[in-house]
C-alpha cells in the first residue's frame, strides 16, 4: 500500500513528511464529520415539502436532489429516477475520535517500520 497526500500542487511520496503531516494534522481536535440525515428515491416524483417538513433542518444542512438518468444494459439496468439526500455536518462522537486516533496512531506506526 502507498500512501500519497497532496500538499499544495505537489504530490509528497516521502514517508517521513507523510509521518510528520499524520502526526500535525488535527489528531488532537474533534472534527466535523458529514452525516446522511435524509435519503429518499422518489421514483418519478420530485422531493415534496412533505417528504421533509418532520425534520429539524438546520441553517448549514446540504439538500442535494437530482434525476438520475435511466439506464439499461443487459446485465444491469434502472429506470429514472429522483434521488434526494440531506447532509449534515456534526463534530465526531467522542467513540468515532478515539477511532480516529488509532487509525493515525496504526498509520504512523505503519509508515514508520515502511521506512526501516
Amino acid at each position: 500500500m502507498h500512501h500519497q497526500y497532496q500538499a499544495a500542487s505537489h504530490i509528497i511520496t516521502d514517508p517521513e513528511k507523510i509521518i510528520s503531516m499524520i502526526s500535525r494534522s488535527k489528531e488532537r481536535t474533534k472534527v466535523k464529520v458529514e452525516r446522511g440525515i435524509f435519503t429518499k428515491n422518489t421514483g418519478d416524483m420530485p422531493l415534496k415539502w412533505r417528504d421533509i417538513k418532520h425534520l429539524d433542518l438546520q441553517d448549514d444542512d446540504e439538500i442535494h436532489a437530482r434525476w438520475e438518468e435511466p439506464f439499461y444494459s443487459e446485465n444491469n439496468s434502472y429506470d429514472g429516477h429522483f434521488y434526494s439526500v440531506i447532509i449534515r455536518r456534526e463534530l465526531e462522537t467522542d467513540e468515532e475520535f478515539q477511532a480516529r486516533i488509532k487509525r493515525i496512531e496504526r498509520e504512523s506506526k505503519f509508515m514508520r517500520e515502511k521506512k526501516v
